[in-house]
């Protein structure tokens, strides 16, 4: 004959069962959510270089054709658009060779921040701080970078 388990023992197989279900949840919670943290942030990297690149090859275009950078009309024209459209962009700067801004839209003040290690490639700088990210594309003529 077979014995029919007892109350007890069918009490802590269930909280065992509970236990195993809660902690597969919060490892799945926990995987998730690092994963969606890690692709969002790259998403956000990607959307500031589209948006910067709609302003780089618009100065771009006036650089080659061998003008100064200070000299060029239309950047906040052209950068309001842009942030107006997307509120998470704070500021749109261009800056010379040393770091001085040239032009600025959005929030004044926001200087340079120190390059992120691993954070550059061939066209592409990212800087960081606990308060913002900072894309920075290069501003070139036909023979250098002025900016």
């Amino acid at each position: 004959m077979h014995k029919a388990p007892s109350t007890s023992r069918r009490l802590l197989d269930a909280t065992m069962m509970f236990m195993v279900l809660g902690l597969s949840l919060m490892l799945l919670i926990y995987v998730g959510f690092s994963e969606a943290k890690r692709t969002y942030q790259q998403f956000q990297i990607e959307k500031l270089e589209a948006q910067g690149k709609i302003v780089q090859n618009a100065v771009e275009s006036f650089l080659r054709a061998g003008l100064p950078l200070r000299q060029f009309v239309g950047f906040t024209a052209l950068t309001e658009r842009i942030l107006e459209s997307d509120k998470s962009i704070a500021s749109m700067s261009a800056f010379d060779r040393a770091g001085n801004p040239i032009f600025t839209a959005g929030v004044e003040g926001i200087q340079l921040l120190p390059m992120v290690e691993g954070g550059m490639n061939d066209s592409v700088e990212l800087r960081m701080s606990e308060q913002y990210q900072q894309v920075v594309l290069p501003l070139r003529n036909r023979f250098e970078t002025v900016g």
